[in-house]
Order: C-alpha cells, then structure tokens, then sequence
C-alpha cells in the first residue's frame, strides 16, 4: 500500500469511528468523555501535587478551586473537541 492509501484508510477509520460516538450524542461525549473523564483526571493530578508540594497541611482552596474549575475545563474542551470533529468529518475528502 501507498502512503496516501494508508492515510486515506485511517480517516476513514476515524471517520467511521466518530459516527459511533456521533451516534451516541452530543451530551454523553463531552459529559462522559470531558467533563468527567478529563476534567476528573486533572482534578486527581492537581490535587495529588499539591498534596505532594506542600508537605504539611494542604490549603484546601486550592482543591476546591480545582474540584470546581476542572470539569469546567473539561465541559468547554468537550465543546471545542466536539465542533472540530463536526467540522473535520463533515467533509468528503481527508485533510
């Protein structure tokens, strides 16, 4: 196989793979894939940190902060991953 056939097949892989999750529904991708799964990752990473920098009595505005501010992260990167995707398999052709 060819380099472009190659690159044409993994588009269209991807391409069928996001009409699976398209399938699923807005909603549930950037609630479940986002919100939860990469805003709740950054939640368990800041706050393991800052439990490991500060050595004593951890200031807990700082994981409050983070326990509110990440799953909104979360929300809009969802959002935008969301409208790229849309944009980028809306077309016929591969990029």
């Amino acid at each position: 196989m060819t380099r472009e056939s190659d690159k044409l097949e993994r588009y269209q892989r991807r391409r069928k793979a996001w009409h699976r999750v398209r399938a699923g529904g807005k909603l549930r991708f950037v609630l479940y894939a986002w919100t939860l799964g990469a805003g709740g990752a950054m939640f368990c990473v800041i706050a393991f940190l800052h439990f490991i920098m500060t050595h004593q009595k951890p200031n807990w505005r700082v994981v409050i902060a983070a326990l509110i501010l990440c799953p909104i992260a979360g929300l809009l990167l969802g959002l935008l991953d969301w409208r790229w995707k849309e944009k980028k398999f809306a077309e016929k052709t591969p990029q």
